[in-house]
């Protein structure tokens, strides 16, 4: 038969692992055009430890998305 090649776009389940540190960055640029560096860095860092996350009050969370 013929060889076909099947791609799929980074976003895709089976590219998960190339797809969540493109996130990550795109999330990190993104917060960087709103907040300062280091409300940018506190807020990354509790999106990636997930327990910490999950600890944190909805009220607090948007607290920390409000403007400086």
């Amino acid at each position: 038969s013929e060889k076909v090649e099947v791609e799929y776009p980074i976003g895709h389940r089976r590219r998960r692992d190339e797809g969540i540190p493109i996130l990550v960055d795109k999330f990190e640029k993104n917060l960087k055009t709103q907040f300062s560096e280091q409300r940018s860095k506190e807020i990354l860092e509790l999106c990636l430890d997930e327990e910490k996350l999950r600890a944190t009050s909805v009220t607090q969370f948007m607290s920390m998305l409000t403007a400086e």
